[in-house]
């Protein structure tokens, strides 16, 4: 059995390879099973120029193929196909248009491999738009210089994984939109929210990186879930308004106030490190929400840590100071313990 290995390894090496046998063994396989591909850019002779003309004569399960270049164009996506791009930081579409640089229409769509540049549209326009799909996946891009970096509208089961989103006025913004999740990603510089979920519920965003945003996340729904996240450098890092919400393993540092919890109910906050905020907590007409077992850099008595807030009477104009209270808080940072 090893000598024939050995002998087919050795034939692999000496056999020159015919690359166009390849390609028309890759182009059939693919046809069979994901359909074709489009090309666009490039010196192949019948490439598109344009990304949308690709996509216009595209069918579903066709892939598009985009070669490292400079795309000035606003794509409307209303097929079940794959769009990706040569390079992530060289395939660059700019909005040529005061539009969504890309809207999405269609359901299983893949989108990877670009940087998409929004800069001179305006609200509410968005680096890319998910409008009523369900089962998207957008990964390896960049998304800078727009009103919205990603916008989802009533879509659902969604996934954005591993993109940079930056330097927009809001980086992530969720309406009426439940079971999407955003993993791996970084969300930075945006000059309002870098993620707002509005009335949107079980959406879970884990193992991103959230920094220097006016709010890092702002939670307006039903058990979504924020783990495994680095929360730092935004002037408030976690803003809570709903119930059964879930924020759990969480480094929440540097930042001007940490959590607040504003007219929120059931909400659990279990397992995260507060460092460095001025102000680690806070929370006004807010209650049966759960703090266990974090880690508060400015505590380290081997008691319950108060949580200071109030209980308002809006009609009466009268704010009565209250306390929460972490039963069991940590005495070294989560993740230090388990070392």
């Amino acid at each position: 059995m090893n000598r024939m290995v050995i002998i087919l390894v050795m034939l692999l090496i000496l056999i020159p390879i015919d690359n166009n046998a390849i390609d028309s063994i890759v182009e059939e396989k693919s046809d069979v099973h994901h359909g074709k591909t489009l090309y666009v850019g490039g010196s192949g002779p019948n490439n598109y120029t344009k990304i949308q003309d690709a996509i216009d004569n595209a069918n579903d399960g066709d892939t598009v193929f985009v070669y490292c270049g400079i795309y000035h164009e606003n794509i409307f996506v209303n097929k079940s196909i794959d769009i990706v791009g040569e390079y992530r930081y060289r395939t660059i579409i700019i909005a040529a248009h005061d539009r969504d640089i890309i809207n999405v229409t269609a359901c299983n769509v893949n989108i990877s491999r670009f940087t998409i540049v929004g800069e001179g549209i305006k609200w509410p326009c968005a680096g890319i738009k998910l409008f009523k799909t369900n089962d998207v996946s957008i990964s390896y891009c960049d998304i800078y210089f727009s009103p919205i970096g990603v916008y989802v509208y009533e879509s659902n089961m969604n996934r954005v994984e591993n993109c940079d989103i930056g330097k927009n006025s809001c980086g992530i913004m969720l309406n009426f939109s439940e079971e999407n999740s955003f993993v791996g990603c970084e969300i930075h510089h945006s000059l309002e929210e870098g993620c707002y979920l509005s009335a949107s519920n079980r959406n879970i965003l884990s193992d991103c990186k959230i920094y220097e945003n006016d709010m890092g996340v702002s939670i307006v729904g039903v058990k979504n879930i924020l783990s495994r996240c680095d929360i730092t450098d935004n002037k408030i890092g976690i803003n809570i308004i709903g119930y059964s919400n879930q924020v759990k393993k969480c480094n929440i540092c540097r930042n001007l106030w940490g959590v607040e919890l504003l007219v929120a109910f059931k909400n659990i906050i279990a397992n995260n490190n507060f460092c460095k905020n001025e102000l680690n907590a806070f929370f006004a007409n807010a209650a049966f929400n759960i703090w266990l077992r974090n880690y508060w850099s400015n505590w380290r008595l081997p008691l319950p840590k108060p949580i200071f807030g109030f209980l308002v009477w809006s009609f009466m104009e009268i704010a009565i100071p209250w306390l929460n209270f972490d039963w069991m808080p940590r005495v070294m940072p989560y993740g230090d313990e388990e070392r």
